[in-house]
């Protein structure tokens, strides 16, 4: 990856501003820049001319692009910390900065941050309010007012928001906030305070859970992690512009319209050298009249609506009697415009950004198809195609979304004052609803005033009434002007055009999912990984929704996890007492729905499989390759249960809690069961032969550490009885276990070595062994619940949410909820459901070859292909009562995180940039398979290792189905076991 910085000079220099930050020396690839104190490491980049700050997975340049500490397109090395945001990072004196490499170019790893010392206490407040721009500060003051102790929480160095953006410590006003927006963030920040608001900055939440009375924030900042407890919580987090996918959005040297106002008025620099700005809305014309104020060269501005037409006139009178004083900014920024020179090309949308390693040429086409296209020469191109709200903790605590009444996209569903259906809960501003700074000073008001009626504080009827004034007029004109800047169609995405920059997923492959079976954006992430790097899917949720034709909101983004952002793992790191067994619950029932154009089905089948996962479709596979008639019944999609959950791990020998006094059932049936994982992990092998296929297996052996001589002496009791049923596991010592595994923790006494472990990709295999059973003769019915099951002399009759099955033989292979679906024919099947979570760091450089456990901890630790690293061991995920579905648990994310860095220093290193929680399967630690006891043709099969075991007990299932025989060593596994009548 080159530099692009022959040209500098790119400081803006006119305007009422003088610098204030003394100059200061930091590096760039051992090159020294001079930087300003007080700006950031991007602005100090940009304006040395620098553009390119990473490289993708294909070396492919990227750069600063959203400015505000969402995308993480501008990481970099610094002082040997991997990924650090650049746009959210102030220069010091001396700063060593590098391009990020995917993976991770260094080869030392540098703790994020401190070391959490003791576990944080919870600092209780009557409300917290999430965002400290114009909402978030209203709702503060009126919180406040009333008499309720209010917090303010933002991720930024200083209150203000995008659009209230502060001047950074690096300038200073000549003589005074220059203009109306500097002015108004003044007064805002001042009236929070005065009424009683403490105001934190440098306080990212990345996480936030509702029990039935309080509110529960995970806070992280400079000075490391922290708590918040709230009767009340406001979201005000505002909005993020939306991505314009066309070929060469991706190239350095692109950003967001709001990035370069940053860029401008916060650090008093420019984008480029030659600057187009384009898009659709006045941001836009307001972007490049202070640009052009400055000094910039804006060579051009292109606006997608058609603003002076005859047709525009109603709608121009309408905004300006609503709001005169922004139609006269507005003229204002067109006269300056005029006078410098500047073309405004209206009815245009970009098409294509062509470049190299930078921005080289945009190319604009009419949107009425006229004409030819545009041609721009620029180093710097800024879109700003309109926004979306930022809605991703409102949808943690279980918010719906609804379509906005304009049509344009998702929106918060709440009521007239902000309150969104959940106790407690209320959101204000852009990121409930897009609709201009004026309107969200008005909601954010009225949000804190009903906060504070909640808290029983009565409101003040004449500051109700007022901001309910503001509001609905600053929604008239907002109205008005969307009906001037009438939104722009989107040009259709070449096949090479990147939908997913964190990942390099293109428009095309998503089309090859979607042919290949991809019905919905769960699935259509676990097999192209769309959506899974550390912007969380912000950027491409909505194209992949429009793509799958999504028509319900909750359907059209991606589950919010946590963190809502990157986190480094050491700041939440705690060690915790580890339980026995896991927590078993039973599953929650979930709504069986239809896909509203998905064909009825009425068939009759000789077997049946319900249960669409790892083992419901290697059955499948099994028994279409044995010449029978198979339909598999899928409530949701393919493998969108534990099976793509599943963290991929092959395992053969026993994990610590699986030995021993700790073990359930006194370990027996687990350790019965090694012979059988042993030869699945075998059956892998023959399978990707077979198929030739490509499951990201790897069979490098695995480690379980020992950190004391006691734990080396658990080992070799585990291990020879592992080795009496077949398992080459051996117990190594510490010179050993640093040569195979240098980068475990220093002094560690050895470890359990076990070679036929290994991993796969449980988000494609699934889909793979899917395609080669339907190829076989397989029919697999996705949204296809049971919901009622009737047996007769001729075999079942299902009744799905799609229609009618009748087969003769059956198979519930439901994972956790076999149980559940055991009961429609009356049984009580021992099966529970253990809930579990994983976490998953960003790509770091090539750590630990082989899978890693712990002998008295819990943990599971391996490094995917593409580099990141997938950790978990068997903490607890928790049922959440109120939405009705597994959530992570803070308790098991700190204890396994502290784990992960005990065995794994380099761990410190990374961040966190999701996790999630699947329903895992509980019955005895052994695999439950074989015909149910008094019953014609009907077989169950469920197992916790079911991924490692799935392929081959598919294989044997199938095997017993068409024989009507239990092998031998299958018997010791089947229902028989637990003497009881099922």
């Amino acid at each position: 990856m080159r530099d692009h910085a022959a040209k500098s000079g790119l400081r803006l220099e006119r305007g009422p501003f003088r610098r204030r930050g003394k100059p200061v020396t930091i590096h760039w690839r051992d090159r020294p820049l001079t930087a300003i104190e007080g700006e950031t490491v991007a602005a100090a980049l940009i304006a040395a001319g620098i553009k390119a700050f990473r490289s993708s997975r294909d070396d492919r340049p990227h750069g600063f692009y959203c400015g505000m500490g969402v995308c993480n397109e501008c990481i970099v090395d610094i002082d040997g910390r991997g990924g650090e945001r650049s746009c959210m990072t102030a220069v010091q004196d001396g700063m060593k900065v590098e391009p990020h490499q995917h993976g991770g170019g260094l080869q030392a790893l540098e703790a994020l941050g401190p070391t959490p010392s003791q576990q944080p206490e919870e600092t209780p407040f009557d409300c917290a309010v999430i965002g400290a721009g114009p909402a978030g500060l209203a709702a503060a003051t009126e919180v406040a007012f009333a008499g309720a102790s209010v917090i303010v929480l933002d991720e930024r160095s200083a209150p203000g928001g995008q659009y209230l953006k502060p001047l950074s410590p690096s300038h200073e006003f000549s003589a005074g906030p220059s203009d109306r927006q500097f002015r108004e963030r003044e007064r805002a920040v001042s009236e929070a305070i005065r009424a009683g608001a403490e105001i934190r900055t440098d306080a990212m939440v990345w996480f936030a859970r509702r029990d039935e009375t309080k509110f529960r924030l995970g806070i992280y900042g400079k000075d490391g992690e922290s708590r918040v407890v709230a009767r009340t919580l406001v979201l005000a987090q505002g909005a993020r512009e939306k991505p314009w996918h066309v070929p060469g959005w991706t190239l350095p040297g692109v950003m967001t319209t709001g990035a370069a106002q940053t860029l401008a008025r916060s650090y008093r620099v420019a984008p480029g050298h030659r600057i187009v700005v384009a898009g659709n809305g006045p941001l836009n014309l307001q972007v490049a009249a202070e640009l052009l104020a400055g000094g910039a060269n804006v060579v051009a501005v292109a606006e997608a609506a058609r603003l002076t037409t005859p047709s525009k006139i109603g709608a121009l009178l309408r905004a300006t009697i609503h709001a005169p004083a922004l139609i006269a900014a507005g003229a204002r920024y067109r006269t300056i415009l005029a006078r410098k020179g500047v073309p405004l090309v209206e009815g245009a949308v970009v098409t294509a950004i062509e470049g190299r390693e930078n921005v080289e040429k945009i190319r604009l086409t009419r949107t009425n198809g006229a004409g030819r296209d545009i041609v721009f020469e620029t180093d710097a191109v800024c879109l700003g195609y309109g926004f979306d709200p930022s809605d991703e903790i409102a949808r943690q605590l279980g918010v719906d979304l609804v379509a906005a009444p304009n049509g344009n996209g998702l929106v918060i569903s709440r009521d007239d004052d902000g309150w969104t259906g959940v106790p407690g809960l209320f959101v204000a501003g852009d990121g409930a609803a897009i609709e201009g700074a004026a309107a969200a000073r008005g909601t954010g008001a009225l949000a804190g005033m009903a906060a504070a009626h909640y808290l029983d504080h009565a409101p003040d009827e004449v500051r109700q009434t007022t901001a309910r004034r503001v509001r609905d007029r600053a929604r008239k004109f907002q109205a008005a002007l969307w009906t001037l800047f009438s939104p722009a169609k989107r040009p259709e995405p070449t096949k090479d055009t990147i939908i997913c920059r964190c990942e390099d997923i293109t428009h095309g492959q998503l089309e090859d999912a979607v042919e290949r079976g991809a019905r919905d954006i769960g699935t259509l992430k676990r097999m192209t990984r769309v959506g899974m790097g550390r912007c969380q899917g912000r950027y491409c949720s909505a194209h992949v929704a429009a793509m799958l034709g999504a028509e319900h909101p909750k359907e059209a983004r991606f589950m919010p996890q946590a963190p809502t952002k990157p986190l480094p793992i050491g700041a939440i790191a705690r060690e915790k007492t580890e339980w026995k067994g896991h927590r078993e619950v039973a599953p929650p029932k979930l709504p069986i729905t239809a896909d509203r154009d998905a064909p009825r089905i009425d068939i009759e089948v000789e077997l049946a499989i319900i249960g669409g996962g790892i083992l419901g479709v290697s059955t499948a596979l099994a028994a279409a390759g044995s010449g029978l008639d198979v339909a598999v019944m899928e409530r949701g999609n393919i493998n969108s249960g534990a099976s793509g959950g599943n963290a991929g791990s092959l395992h053969v020998q026993l994990l610590s809690y699986d030995f021993g006094e700790r073990a359930q059932a006194g370990g027996g049936p687990a350790l019965s069961a090694l012979p059988l994982q042993r030869d699945a992990v075998n059956y892998w092998a023959e399978l990707e032969q077979r198929l030739d296929a490509d499951f990201e297996r790897s069979v490098k052996g695995g480690l379980m550490v020992a950190e004391t001589e006691e734990d080396l002496r658990f080992l070799e009791e585990k291990a020879a009885s592992e080795r009496a049923l077949g398992i080459d596991t051996r117990v190594i010592d510490s010179s050993e276990l640093r040569s195979l595994a240098p980068n475990i923790q220093d002094g560690f006494a050895g470890a359990a070595f076990c070679s036929q472990e290994g991993k796969v990709n449980p988000l494609i295999a699934t889909h793979i062994l899917a395609d080669a059973a339907r190829a076989a003769g397989a029919r697999i019915e996705e949204r296809a619940g049971v919901l009622a099951i009737e047996e007769d002399r001729d075999g079942y009759l299902l009744t799905t949410a799609r229609g009618l099955v009748r087969c003769g033989k059956l198979v519930i292979a439901g994972g956790g909820w076999s149980a559940a679906t055991g009961e429609l024919l009356g049984l009580d099947l021992p099966v529970k459901g253990a809930p579990l979570q994983m976490i998953v760091t960003e790509p770091a450089p090539p750590l630990i070859d082989q899978l890693l456990a712990h002998a008295r901890r819990r943990l599971t630790l391996k490094q995917a292909r593409n580099g990141n690293l997938i950790i978990g061991g068997g903490w607890s995920a928790t049922l959440d009562p109120l939405l009705k579905r597994t959530i992570v648990d803070m308790a098991s994310l700190e204890g396994n995180a502290w784990v992960a860095c005990r065995t794994l220093p380099a761990v410190r290193g990374l961040r966190m940039i999701r996790s999630w929680a699947a329903m895992n399967v509980n019955i005895d630690g052994a695999p439950l398979i074989g015909p149910v006891p008094g019953r014609r043709n009907l077989w169950v099969a469920a197992m916790a290792n079911g991924y490692t075991l799935g392929p081959m007990m598919g294989m044997e299932l199938a095997s017993m189905i068409c024989s009507g025989e239990v092998p031998a060593r299958l018997r010791p596994f089947t229902l028989d076991r637990f003497n009881r009548s099922t």
